[in-house]
């Protein structure tokens, strides 16, 4: 009986070892597909390096800082909900103290 599942345990990992080749090999042609050599000829791997700093929302006006500017920040953003869990949890805990 041992020799029937080493035979099922080799075939069985023998498939998976197959479709995880054949998943690794699609995985690298969809990521890196065949390119023409010349490099002119694909736009899609020449990147811009100028990174332009945005002019009106809510990034064009936002300070440098720690953690701090970022806990004022989620602080005025989620005061009533950050206020709200804490009042939930506050009547629960009296609630279930009785």
């Amino acid at each position: 009986m041992a020799g029937w599942l080493e035979s099922l345990e080799d075939f069985g990992s023998s498939i998976l070892d197959a479709a995880a080749e054949g998943a690794a090999g699609r995985i690298k042609r969809e990521l890196n597909p065949d390119a023409p050599h010349n490099p002119s000829d694909r736009p899609e791997t020449q990147y811009d390096t100028q990174i332009q700093e945005p002019y009106d929302g809510p990034e064009s006006n936002r300070p440098v800082g720690g953690a701090a500017v970022a806990i004022r920040d989620t602080w005025n953003q989620y005061k009533w909900w950050i206020a709200g869990g804490l009042g939930v949890v506050a009547y629960m805990a009296i609630k279930g103290g009785r």
